[in-house]
């Protein structure tokens, strides 16, 4: 929580599974606290995304620093007025052009196993931002401080200043927060964890670490009740603290697996936090729900780390009256608050091919602000090459679509190839070929593509179409398969 748009007035930000951020406007603190409909951040996070929010560079806004699945931490700067991103929805996390700053420790990024849940904060009061990593490695888990060495305005860490705050002590995936639930003055942890729990540890006095690493070392204070009870909240929980209702203690947000935020409000005091059980926020809905089509799902790019770009696209099944009165059902292929991302796609069920056989894909579609509408049947096989070796191949068949704004019924010939021809092996003797359909687009904004119908025509083993062609071969007489 906290003002991003500088308006005087507190935002709810909320990052999501899928790797995008949520911007909530909120009125003022109390009991009955008012959400407003969600503004959407168009850039990609990361898979798992966590978030802190804090005035990384000292310029007086709040920027975002995340954290994602694959162990980095990253900078977003706010521009000013709560804006992250340019009109290209850039930069983004590992984006080749423009990524978002990792956050670095000496010349490297820092690079936590697989997860991180960063939180910013000033731990040792000295008027620079610290960083608060929650790791995921597993069975090696921990909690670090990574004490800024530089300025307020350019945060530099180092090997030297890395410190354990909180031993894992076999949890997995910690997500700290951070803030003073007993009025002692010094700054504690709660932290959620893969199973759902949500755990507390303490500033207390300690003798000198006899290991430096441990200098900040915290007093594990067990789980955290709610109602009296220790409430399994669900998979990789994630806390925040803030006055939500404005009585001066610290509540507890709680981001759970379902996609939904919960309020755990103190009903103790500044100086003795209780909590009672949680509840979900209530915001405007704003989208209303929608059928989705039987078979199809939203694909995504990845790369050598794992980075999943998540397209933010949708499919959905509306209907509309065509020129005669009568009924059109349709698939649309959109996008959510005219978020394009680099490279989109869906995937469908499919088809089985036979090895050399011509193929005709027969569309009634529709399509604005697209420059790539690509169906490809990809398939894998293999094939042995020698006694002792076994070779792998995957290969696409591919027909590209031109699509007008208007319907139309467009024809896309093609003839389906394999990797090794003869040399492959049939699985149980079979001389057909299982394929699956990918729906590959690229466009700009405001990007939407339209199908009324989508078939596959199997045209046997005839000539190739001449290039660029519209129209399907004249023989033989075709079989229709539906995708």
């Amino acid at each position: 929580v906290g003002d991003i748009n500088g308006d005087g007035r507190e935002e709810l930000v909320v990052g999501d599974g899928m790797g995008f951020v949520w911007v909530y406007p909120l009125g003022p603190r109390g009991k009955n606290r008012d959400i407003g409909a969600a503004t959407f951040i168009r850039t990609f996070f990361g898979d798992c995304t966590t978030i802190s929010l804090a005035d990384w560079d000292n310029n007086g806004t709040l920027d975002i620093v995340s954290g994602n699945s694959i162990g980095l931490v990253a900078f977003v700067r706010n521009r000013g007025n709560g804006v992250f991103v340019t009109a290209d929805n850039k930069p983004m996390l590992k984006d080749a052009d423009n990524p978002f700053p990792l956050v670095s420790m000496g010349a490297n990024p820092i690079h936590l196993g697989n997860y991180t849940a960063p939180c910013a904060v000033d731990w040792d009061r000295d008027g620079r931002n610290d960083l608060i990593v929650g790791d995921g490695s597993y069975s090696a888990n921990a909690i670090y401080l990574f004490r800024n060495t530089g300025s307020p305005h350019a945060p530099v860490f180092s090997p030297s200043e890395r410190y354990w705050l909180v031993y894992g002590m076999g949890k997995e995936h910690l997500t700290p927060a951070v803030g003073d639930l007993d009025g002692d003055g010094g700054l504690d942890v709660v932290f959620g964890e893969r199973i759902g729990c949500v755990n507390l540890c303490r500033t207390a006095p300690r003798p000198p670490a006899e290991d430096r690493g441990e200098a900040f070392l915290l007093e594990f204070a067990g789980p955290i009740t709610f109602g009296n009870t220790i409430t399994n909240l669900g998979p990789m929980v994630r806390p925040a603290l803030t006055d939500w209702d404005g009585d001066g203690d610290l509540d507890l947000l709680l981001g759970l697996n379902d996609g939904r935020v919960h309020l755990a409000e103190n009903t103790g005091t500044a100086q003795e936090a209780r909590f009672a059980a949680p509840a979900p926020l209530r915001a405007r809905d704003v989208l209303k729900p929608y059928p989705v089509p039987g078979g199809w799902s939203i694909s995504h790019t990845g790369d050598s780390e794992t980075v999943h770009r998540h397209s933010g696209a949708y499919l959905q099944i509306l209907s509309e009256t065509d020129d005669e009165g009568r009924a059109r059902p349709f698939m649309r292929y959109s996008f959510f608050s005219n978020y394009v991302c680099s490279f989109a796609g869906a995937t469908g069920i499919g088809a089985e091919f036979t090895e050399n056989t011509m193929y005709t894909v027969v569309a009634t579609v529709r399509a604005r602000n697209t420059d790539l509408l690509r169906i490809t049947f990809r398939h894998s096989e293999t094939a042995h090459r020698g006694s002792d070796t076994l070779a792998e191949g995957s290969v696409g068949n591919s027909v590209e679509l031109k699509a007008s704004a208007s319907w139309q019924t467009v024809h896309r010939s093609f003839r389906f190839k394999t990797a090794f021809g003869r040399d492959r092996i049939r699985s149980s003797g079979a001389d057909t070929i299982r394929a699956g359909l990918s729906l590959q687009v690229h466009g700009t904004p405001e990007m939407q593509v339209d199908f009324a119908s989508l078939t596959l025509e199997e045209r046997g083993a005839g000539k190739d179409p001449d290039a660029g062609a519209d129209g399907a071969p004249n023989e033989p007489a075709p079989t229709e398969r539906t995708p």
